[in-house]
């Protein structure tokens, strides 16, 4: 494994990586689940991206924070994505495929941060946990990472955020309705089954 800063195309690496993160966030989707292999190298791609030398275009963005925004756009338009197939679904019951696909899109973030680690690392602060040794990374000062707090999550929680702002968010109301309409029923089916009891 080569650590050394190189010069990349960090548009069609990012879009490689972004591509094995749809893989992860929807193994059912068109590409397939990601291919064990591909998902070890992902490591690699996401090193190379946050170290990457400054391409002659004089970009000022740090490579990390560039890849972040990437990140974050593209979990935008994969959360949209999601809250579309809901709301065409044919099924009439909206909270039983969004609990389908959000158990789908969880597990994949579970396993975001596993190749982000090292990018991760480097946005986020990193508190010392006993037992472990700290990082050697120093992270980016505060001022260097547009969009605050939200600039410095690690990938799975930005993947999250995504879907609370573009999936959640739009059905919230359908989805609480639902929910109510649920513990009607079951209370209902629970007055039924005490009374024929007696």
């Amino acid at each position: 494994m080569d650590l050394s800063p190189k010069a990349l195309d960090f548009q069609a690496v990012c879009s490689k990586v972004l591509g094995f993160v749809d893989q992860l966030l929807d193994p059912s989707g068109e590409r397939g689940p990601i291919d064990k292999l591909d998902f070890r190298f992902m490591f690699q791609d996401v090193y190379d991206l946050c170290n990457a030398q400054v391409e002659k275009s004089g970009t000022r963005v740090p490579s990390p924070v560039r890849l972040s925004n990437e990140l974050k756009e593209h979990l935008q338009k994969h959360a949209e994505r999601v809250y579309e197939l809901i709301k065409t679904s044919s099924d009439t019951r909206i909270l039983k495929i969004y609990n389908e696909r959000f158990h789908i899109f969880y597990l994949g973030t579970t396993n975001m941060d596993i190749p982000f680690r090292y990018h991760n690392n480097y946005l986020v602060p990193q508190t010392p946990q006993p037992g472990f040794p700290t990082t050697t990374l120093k992270p980016l000062p505060v001022y260097d990472v547009p969009g605050g707090a939200e600039g410095r999550m690690r990938a799975a929680a930005l993947a999250m955020r995504a879907w609370q702002l573009y999936v959640y968010e739009p059905l919230k109301t359908q989805i609480v309705k639902e929910i109510l309409a649920e513990f009607e029923f079951d209370r209902k089916d629970e007055a039924s089954i005490s009374t024929m009891s007696r």
